[in-house]
């Protein structure tokens, strides 16, 4: 992880999320079944696995970090873009553009 000021927020959070998936019991990690109603054409699911929500988290953890040293590190502007919309982050292609116009004036 970059120096930043938020990483010590970051690394709470990866924690976070470790200690949370090591206490899901193996049971419990496999997404939920799906089945259907008795009597019925209906399809009625089982809760989704709560490793999903943790997906999610470190995803969005992951993006942080990435569009921070996105902004730190020293390269081009246009390869700044080019980087950002490679990576599908939306909030990065934003910042790499906000830096390339700041740049142009």
């Amino acid at each position: 992880m970059p120096d930043h000021a938020d990483r010590p927020a970051w690394e709470r959070a990866v924690d976070r999320i470790r200690v949370q998936a090591a206490d899901i019991p193996m049971d419990g990690c496999m997404a939920g079944h799906a089945h259907r109603k008795e009597g019925s054409f209906a399809i009625e699911t089982g809760k989704a696995s709560p490793l999903l929500d943790l997906i999610a988290q470190a995803t969005e953890l992951s993006q942080q970090i990435f569009v921070a040293n996105l902004a730190a590190v020293s390269i081009s502007p246009q390869d700044r873009v080019e980087i950002a919309q490679a990576s599908g982050v939306q909030h990065a292609e934003s910042l790499a553009r906000s830096l390339l116009t700041r740049r142009a004036r």
